[in-house]
């Protein structure tokens, strides 16, 4: 049995591990209290971190899904947050187009469901599939408009499918939020590769949907295309829409995803912020450093001691991972003082989403 006079931080900490692995509520709470936590004490805890994560969910997803013999989707269970931009990534093959279909409306879950609350209720997404597809707009990784009709046609034909009345009005509204105004009298065919997405994304949030999901929404495009692209789901979810997202494009999610859920074997095994990622599941810093003369000499002396600096990331400027921050700098200065290099700058930072990922992948 835990002692009760125990310092409770152990116990948050546990609580803040189970959120990082995308663990439940009651999941947490069975597990702690089995442990010998008082259950008082564990439910003081969880309500207090629930407060801090914020508002109850706006969707709550538990499906399986299989497709003959295999199992695509495995008993997956996360709570999407309103306002908020949850990225899902995972390895080709994972599951994250089958999933996202469901989270979307479009595909039968095999088991359990997708649940919207909104109006003060809890509505089913598969047993009221016309009031969801209100809420819900969905940007698939194949585009849903017409090549043939302008821009301005196919943003019209989206809105009337939607039965909206303010056509004319919504449809400009849309135009000058994802900067297509200048390009509405242009056949969609002819508009390059980013631009369609762009246009693609605009027919997926012509009825002003809640909840935004976009399955590769910047996949083979050129480092402009894809900042724009982002950029506009960035200004989409500033008005308040909740945005999930799959991608491969695991840079552009750090900084910009809320939280990121990583699906593997069918199961979201870890669902937490970049920043949280990678303090929980990376023990090495990045060490930068610019040096005015070059760096050769520094390499040669570096490379002697690969407990503290275990790899080299690149070599201008100087890149290298350690263990040890605190004594790997002390080490360079030490190196800096001796040596008299003059050098630019020095710098410390986590490992990149990327890096994390490939830990993940491996476990």
């Amino acid at each position: 049995m835990v002692d009760d006079t125990i310092n409770s931080a152990g116990l948050e900490k546990q609580i803040e591990f189970g959120l990082v692995r995308g663990l439940q509520k009651k999941e947490m709470y069975s597990a702690l209290t089995s442990a010998g936590w008082p259950s008082d004490l564990v439910n003081n805890y969880l309500e207090k971190i629930q407060s801090e994560i914020g508002p109850a969910a706006l969707l709550q997803v538990n499906v399986s899904k299989r497709f003959g013999s295999k199992t695509v989707i495995d008993g997956v269970t996360i709570d999407v947050r309103p306002g908020e931009v949850l990225g899902i990534i995972g390895l080709s093959g994972s599951g994250k187009t089958t999933l996202l279909k469901m989270i979307a409306g479009f595909l039968m879950p095999d088991a359990g469901d997708v649940s919207l609350n909104v109006e003060n209720k809890c509505f089913s997404l598969f047993q009221h599939k016309e009031f969801a597809k209100r809420w819900i707009g969905f940007s698939t990784q194949t585009p849903s408009f017409y090549d043939k009709l302008t821009v301005r046609e196919n943003l019209e034909h989206f809105a009337l499918l939607y039965g909206l009345s303010d056509v004319q009005s919504r449809v400009s509204l849309v135009l000058r939020k994802v900067a297509l105004s200048d390009k509405q009298h242009q056949l969609a065919g002819e508009l390059s590769g980013g631009q369609q997405k762009i246009l693609d994304i605009a027919c997926s949030i012509i009825h002003k949907p809640s909840i935004l999901v976009l399955d590769e929404p910047a996949a083979n495009m050129d480092i402009v295309s894809v900042k724009n692209i982002f950029e506009i789901i960035r200004q989409i979810n500033e008005t308040g829409t909740t945005v999930i997202l799959a991608t491969h494009l695991l840079a552009d999610l750090d900084g910009f995803c809320d939280r990121v859920a990583f699906l593997r074997n069918g199961k979201i095994t870890e669902c937490a912020s970049p920043s949280e990622l990678k303090k929980v599941f990376s023990r090495t810093y990045q060490i930068e450093l610019v040096i005015e003369n070059g760096s050769d000499q520094f390499l040669s002396v570096i490379k002697k001691y690969p407990q503290l600096f275990p790899k080299i990331i690149s070599y201008s400027p100087l890149k290298v991972t350690t263990p040890m921050p605190k004594r790997a700098l002390r080490f360079i200065a030490a190196m800096l003082s001796k040596s008299k290099e003059p050098i630019s700058s020095v710098s410390v930072s986590r490992p990149s989403l990327n890096e994390v990922f490939d830990l993940l992948s491996k476990k």
